[in-house]
């Protein structure tokens, strides 16, 4: 299974790949690989909620960070703190079920602001 699920990361197109992985003998998760290789198991309406599920800081942090802004200049455009920025970030991440500032832009793109 960990082989399979390798070369599905490896998989670079520029279309979303719609696959069915096997996790035992009896389960079966949809997923979608992204044009840059990655796996992700939310559907756009799935992406949705969890981006709605954000409070308006989070909001105004999530569409900066969309553009490519880094942490730094988010607390310089927001005048706020780099230390509250970056907990907006964790918590922005930890709500969207990702783990880096890269997958935001890499899987929310399409989504934008819901």
């Amino acid at each position: 299974m960990d082989i399979i699920i390798r070369l599905f990361l490896r998989l670079k197109s520029f279309f979303h790949t719609y696959v069915n992985i096997n996790i035992s003998n009896d389960m079966t998760v949809p997923g979608v690989i992204t044009p840059y290789g990655k796996m992700v198991y939310f559907s756009s309406e799935e992406k949705k909620i969890f981006v709605k599920s954000l409070t308006a800081w989070e909001m105004d942090v999530y569409l900066l960070l969309l553009e490519g802004y880094t942490v730094m200049e988010i607390s310089h455009k927001l005048h706020i703190g780099y230390i509250v920025a970056n907990k907006y970030q964790k918590s922005i991440c930890r709500k969207l079920k990702i783990n880096t500032r890269s997958e935001i832009i890499m899987n929310y793109r399409d989504i934008g602001a819901g």
